[in-house]
């Protein structure tokens, strides 16, 4: 018992004492915060005040600068009072202006209104005067008036259609000039004149004896049975094969190449056999070149007939042009100017290509190249409009489409560009002869000469006709008829010559013992 309630003594006192302690904190804490808040309140007031005295100087910042703005508003609402009275002082101004003229407009209105009626009145007067005077009604003068008018017009509109049309072929001329040229700079194959010969190199000198034979015999034979001349050159190596065929020429100069590479000696069954030989050689190369003459042209799946016909154009010449190559030229060239004026291509140069196709077979029939044009092609299955624009180069039937008239061009261009064919000698004679006759037709000309193939002609003239004063007016006339009258290629230059001697003779004088 007494041990209980020493514990419980001891544990009140230790209660008592741990209360007392932690009160006295708590007091302490309090009084702490107590100094704070006061310093918060202390530094607020400090704030309030200075934020006061801001405040106040603002208000005095903004009422100056709002007295200010004041004060710049109504001197622009001042200045622009007084703009608005400047302005409708000056539109009264102008409507005052206005109301005079119109008042004057309406009395020159007035003015010509009785001007217009007197005149209307004096002019009907007039009319009926002049058709009293002679003798016509109203409606014959109307009438008259009119058709003068309408021929005035149409006479006017005649010439002027007529000149449009000048200028129009002088422009279309160009234009065409400048396709041609860039056609043949666009297409740059070399000239296909092919000449009336072939050579055959002799690579064995006993060679020539032995085709020639004993007595002429094998020449005498191979020369009948392909229809060629054969020439023994004076050079060494060298035998010509002439002829106006090209294909026998090709043949010969195989069978000839053929019997080169023969042992033993040549008899007429070897000249038999080269000639068969070399015959199929060159049906060999006209299939191979009428090949690539369709490659060019990009043509695929022709029929095989047609390709017999392309490769004997290859051994068909007119004027010396190759035909194949002429037949190449005139397909790349209408192709090209298709081109350059919208036509379409693809027929142009296939027509173009085909157009001369019938002379493959030309010398077996008697119809015309271009209607066995035509056959070939309609037999084989060509559209009509292919068939149209090759076999109407020739002008067979009316031209129907611009691809014709191109092919047309494109022959003419092939045939005659320069180096294209060679001339004939009684086309060259005909041609000299023209221009010296030009030039002698004329009053003082004593004689004429055509030099340069023809590309100049040199006048002698009389000089006691014809002075120093009128020579470059002679030139002049000659040169003129010759373009007039005359078709050559490129230019021709006239020069004239005057030429005048003077004889004088100075006598010996004689003394007067030999007198």
């Amino acid at each position: 018992m007494p041990l209980i309630l020493s514990f419980i003594i001891s544990a009140l006192v230790g209660g008592g004492a741990a209360y007392l302690l932690k009160h006295s904190r708590t007091q302490e804490h309090e009084q702490e915060v107590q100094k704070k808040i006061h310093t918060l309140i202390a530094e607020t007031k400090t704030d309030a005040e200075r934020i006061k005295k801001e405040a106040h100087s603002r208000s005095g910042e903004i009422k100056h600068l709002a007295q200010e703005e004041n004060k710049r508003i109504e001197a622009h609402l001042k200045r622009a009072q007084e703009f608005v009275a400047f302005k409708e002082k000056q539109a009264q101004t102008l409507l005052d202006k206005n109301k005079i003229i119109t008042d004057q407009v309406n009395g020159l209105k007035e003015e010509i209104k009785t001007a217009r009626d007197e005149i209307q009145n004096g002019g009907q007067k007039m009319v009926d005067i002049l058709l009293k005077k002679t003798n016509r009604t109203k409606e014959e003068a109307i009438q008259e008036a009119i058709q003068s008018t309408s021929n005035e017009i149409l006479e006017r509109k005649e010439k002027f259609i007529k000149n449009r049309l000048a200028e129009k072929e002088e422009d279309v001329g160009k234009l065409a000039k400048n396709l041609l040229l860039g056609a043949i700079q666009k297409y740059g194959e070399k000239s296909s004149v092919d000449h009336a010969e072939t050579t055959v190199e002799v690579r064995a000198e006993q060679f020539k004896p032995a085709v020639i034979g004993e007595k002429g015999e094998n020449i005498a034979y191979f020369e009948e049975k392909i229809d060629v001349e054969v020439i023994f050159n004076d050079y060494p190596k060298i035998i010509t094969v002439g002829s106006y065929s090209v294909l026998k020429r090709h043949i010969a100069k195989e069978a000839l190449e053929i019997l080169q590479r023969e042992k033993g000696p040549i008899t007429f069954k070897k000249i038999d056999d080269a000639l068969s030989r070399g015959e199929k050689t060159v049906e060999k190369m006209m299939q191979s070149q009428a090949l690539k003459a369709c490659q060019k042209m990009g043509l695929k799946n022709v029929p095989d007939e047609i390709l017999a016909y392309l490769g004997k154009l290859y051994f068909r010449t007119s004027y010396g042009q190759n035909a194949l190559n002429h037949s190449l030229e005139v397909g790349m060239f209408a192709g090209i100017l298709a081109s350059e004026i919208g036509g379409n291509v693809a027929l142009a140069r296939v027509a173009g290509f085909l157009h001369d196709i019938g002379k493959a077979i030309s010398e077996e029939s008697d119809k015309g190249h271009d209607i066995l044009t035509k056959e070939i092609l309609e037999k084989h299955g060509y559209p009509p409009e292919v068939v149209h624009a090759a076999w109407a180069h020739h002008e067979g039937e009316p031209l129907q489409s611009i691809e014709a008239k191109l092919i047309m061009a494109a022959d003419a261009l092939s045939a005659s560009r320069p180096g294209a064919r060679l001339e004939s000698l009684e086309r060259y004679l005909e041609r000299i002869r023209g221009l010296e006759g030009v030039a002698a037709s004329f009053d003082g000309v004593k004689k004429t000469f055509a030099i340069s193939a023809g590309r100049e002609v040199r006048v002698l003239v009389d000089p006691i006709k014809i002075t120093d004063e009128m020579m470059m007016e002679l030139a002049h006339g000659i040169a003129t008829k010759i373009e007039t009258e005359l078709t050559y290629p490129g230019n021709v230059k006239v020069s004239l010559i005057r030429h005048r001697d003077w004889t004088s003779v100075a006598r010996e004088k004689q003394t007067r013992s030999e007198a």
